[in-house]
């Protein structure tokens, strides 16, 4: 009752009468908490998702006895009650966001179910993804009419299990009308970020939107795979700026799903890269035609979005960028590559330099911010770096152990020297 204290504090001292206090009281006990809604969320989708299975369940038990009319009948009685749920959404719950979500969440799985039920009873042919792009249409306007969050999660996790399905399936063909379906959600994403920044759905969608584009990037594959090493890298560095630099940034690093992504992916990345092997298995695909690939093409397209990124935080005066080793290997990502396919010793050198960069960048950002994570970062990256140096060189243990040992020291010097600069600035 720590706001109760205050309360009566502030009277007490005679800012206040008692009589504006309970009127404050009163207030606050009209006022819904922030928790309380997003319990009803929860509890009105599993309402949802329990009435849908209900229903299967209660149908299921009879259904060889039902006739073609009597089952296409019940196919569409769950579609029926999710719109007539929508209908009393919008016309009586319009500001419940308990209402918003479970209702278009129970229709869209309500479409599904209807899709799949009708196509069972008439014995409709078709795969998979035939089924998926139908009903990604269907759903598509739910998330807009219901102003549905999940509702949108729902649909960008459809449309990456399209793509996948159309292109790691055999044969496999490239998805073009996933990036159509990405661009109609893009709107409603947007508009989110706007109106309701920093919220939990906000952090949602900055999870879903890099870790969708990410996973469907490799769909584009075709007979290029080295361009595709390109074209991954640049996607990853293009996320880590976006949510570094462009986009509203949030308290948490870890709600920042566009920087952590990009961040941790390019690190990996780099890791492997750092290995000699990696650049001897990397075909070379230098053809006649590799300009008309569509790889290629790809490439070019995240290269020139970068580079425009870029441009516009110079534009915005925004210099701290300058600072940042990732984004000058997003500028020379083709010298960097390169070195590597010219010869594998130098692409391995290069892979250790942008590394131990990065870790110094985030050791000596952390110190300037004052941030322990951030310098535990950094020196986490190094600490990795040396771990992989022990996979492929012939140091003996004597060696390794003694640079574990300076590890561990410069782990405790860096967090001990942020400790007492803190302690000082207190006193």
């Amino acid at each position: 009752m720590k706001e109760e204290a205050q309360l009566q504090e502030l009277v007490d001292a005679g800012l206040i009468s008692g009589t504006q206090a309970e009127d404050i009281r009163q207030y606050w006990a009209s006022k819904p908490s922030y928790g309380s809604q997003r319990l009803l969320v929860v509890f009105s989708l599993l309402g949802a998702l329990l009435v849908g299975l209900g229903i299967i369940l209660v149908v299921a038990h009879n259904w060889d006895d039902l006739g073609r009319l009597t089952k296409t009948t019940f196919a569409f009685i769950p579609m029926l009650l999710g719109q007539a749920a929508v209908w009393y959404t919008l016309k009586r719950k319009p500001d419940s966001a308990a209402w918003r979500e479970g209702s278009g969440v129970f229709l869209l799985l309500a479409v599904g179910a209807c899709l799949a039920m009708v196509s069972q009873i008439y014995h409709l042919d078709g795969e998979l993804h035939e089924f998926l792009l139908t009903w990604l249409w269907l759903a598509l306007p739910i998330m807009y009419v219901v102003n549905s969050n999940l509702a949108s999660l729902f649909f960008i996790a459809g449309a990456t299990w399209y793509a996948t399905d159309v292109a790691y399936s055999y044969p496999g063909a490239t998805p073009w009308l996933y990036w159509l379906f990405m661009l109609l959600a893009l709107p409603y994403y947007l508009r989110l970020r706007n109106q309701r920044p920093g919220s939990n759905a906000q952090v949602f969608h900055d999870w879903f939107w890099p870790v969708s584009l990410l996973i469907c990037l490799g769909t584009f594959s075709n007979d290029l795979p080295a361009y595709m090493w390109l074209a991954y890298h640049l996607f990853l560095i293009a996320s880590y700026i976006l949510g570094k630099y462009l986009l509203q940034q949030q308290k948490r690093i870890l709600s920042n799903g566009w920087l952590v992504v990009g961040l941790l992916g390019t690190i990996g990345m780099l890791l492997m890269q750092s290995f000699r092997d990696l650049w001897i298995e990397i075909p070379e695909s230098w053809t006649n035609t590799m300009f008309l690939e569509q790889e290629f093409v790809l490439f070019i397209l995240l290269q020139l979005l970068l580079l425009g990124m870029l441009l516009l935080l110079y534009r915005k005066q925004d210099l701290d960028w300058l600072r940042n080793p990732l984004c000058y290997l997003g500028i020379f990502i083709f010298a960097y590559y390169g070195l590597g396919w010219s010869d594998d010793v130098l692409g391995a050198v290069a892979a250790n330099l942008l590394l131990l960069g990065i870790g110094i960048y985030h050791i000596l950002l952390g110190t300037k911010r004052d941030h322990l994570g951030i310098v535990n970062f950094g020196l986490l990256i190094v600490t990795l770096q040396i771990v992989c140096r022990f996979f492929d060189t012939d140091l003996s243990f004597a060696v390794r152990g003694l640079l574990f040992l300076l590890l561990g020291a410069g782990f405790f010097a860096a967090n001990s020297y942020l400790i007492r600069q803190r302690k000082q600035r207190e006193i």
